[in-house]
């Protein structure tokens, strides 16, 4: 048993039992943390009936909804290994990840039943379907059916911090995708350090529209449990359903793109008082454009701005633009910020592998404790990446004398 684990994470939902949990604005499902805690229990126990092992690996194919974060939640209970697939793939990416992989069982909506029915005969070891929704679509057994059998158990013995917990294919630029094996600690590790650098306070609402099979959702099924915060769920980013929820339920914290936040203020039915209970905008993949990042500053002065640099291989971020750097303002605005609290980053020649000085373009070379356990069956690849505790993450970049990346 190990001390940082998921596990001792959403335990501490307790103690915010009757607080609500998630709000799954698409469905109207509503819950409170006992409530989706019960649920959770009933789902592990479900997984358990379909000989489901601490180490094997469940996927889930689907659109964001509360029975994806519950299927985060049990799988990261010590209770499988979760393989969270890229809806955007191709049918042949599919089955190359599914296959790579050994995913025994898949979690599907109605959108992507009717595709998985179709490469099933190529799929050599997935043996059951489930299928989210009511919805009318090729399934094995239904989720609800499956989980609503069994009786609230318990959450497993508390994992090892390095158990495998998360299997997540990055696709990178060239070649197949590739499985990153996160172990437990990677999660709890990233939860406890975007507490701290989010300033994330009790009663916090957030709402999340970016997608679950992503690294960056850590947001969504993660971050809040400790404070007690809730979730408010969207099926996906449309900036009128983004104004309206955040005018409608007093969200207090969103993050996105900055594409998606040029499109919101530039919507001709966004009005400034939409957003006026709002105190973090996070943000990250690109840096917000200078005129963009000063008209939201100007029309919120207490608004709070987060930005995260990060890669799958560390379970999210690994440097952070904080939110008082934002109001310092000048060039640090053109960085991806400073290494976490527990992040080290060095800057090295790419052919020698040695330290570059300060100022110099180099590779970004990084260790934390959060690193991945490796890439899944490719010995190669992992050993190109990991060197003597530090991973090559192939990015170039400078560091200046105040530890700006």
């Amino acid at each position: 048993m190990g001390e940082l684990n998921f596990s001792r994470i959403l335990k501490r939902g307790l103690m915010f039992a009757d607080e609500r949990a998630i709000i799954d604005l698409a469905s109207g499902y509503d819950a409170t943390y006992r409530q989706h805690i019960d649920r959770v229990k009933q789902l592990i126990g479900a997984l358990r009936t379909l000989g489901v092992s601490p180490t094997d690996r469940v996927g889930v194919l689907a659109g964001s909804c509360h029975e994806y974060i519950e299927l985060w939640h049990a799988c990261l209970s010590g209770t499988a290994i979760i393989n969270p697939l890229n809806s955007r793939l191709a049918a042949d990416e599919f089955v190359y990840i599914l296959n790579d992989s050994g995913t025994t069982v898949l979690f599907v909506d109605a959108t992507f039943a009717p595709l998985v029915a179709e490469i099933r005969p190529r799929l050599t070891h997935l043996r059951t379907v489930v299928l989210i929704g009511g919805a009318d679509a090729p399934h094995d057994l239904r989720y609800d059916e499956l989980v609503d059998a069994q009786p609230v158990g318990s959450i497993p013995a508390e994992p090892d911090d390095d158990q495998p917990a998360v299997l997540m294919y990055t696709g990178g630029t060239t070649g197949l995708p590739k499985g990153v094996i996160l172990p437990q600690k990677a999660i709890a590790l990233i939860t406890y350090r975007s507490q701290m650098g989010m300033l994330i306070e009790p009663g916090w609402r957030y709402l999340a529209f970016m997608p679950l099979f992503h690294v960056g959702s850590i947001m969504t099924w993660a971050l809040l449990i400790p404070t007690g915060g809730s979730v408010y769920l969207l099926p996906g980013f449309e900036p009128k359903a983004v104004m309206n929820a955040v005018r409608d339920h007093r969200i207090t914290a969103i993050a996105g793109v900055p594409t998606m936040f040029g499109l919101i203020v530039h919507h001709p039915d966004f009005e400034p008082s939409m957003f006026e209970s709002l105190t973090l905008m996070g943000y990250g993949a690109a840096p917000m454009p200078d005129a963009l990042l000063a008209r939201y500053m100007s029309m919120y002065p207490n608004l709070n701005f987060f930005q995260a640099y990060g890669m799958t291989e560390f379970a999210a971020t690994v440097c952070a633009l904080a939110p008082h750097d934002h109001r310092t303002g000048g060039n640090i605005l053109k960085s991806v910020g400073r290494p976490c609290v527990g992040v080290e980053v060095e800057i090295r020649d790419p052919d020698t592998t040695e330290p570059l000085p300060v100022g110099d373009v180099g590779e970004l070379w990084i260790r934390c404790d959060s690193a991945m356990l490796g890439y899944w069956n490719k010995p190669e690849a992992t050993a190109h990446a990991l060197v003597d505790g530090w991973y090559r993450s192939g990015d170039a970049g400078r560091m200046n004398d105040q530890g700006y990346v």
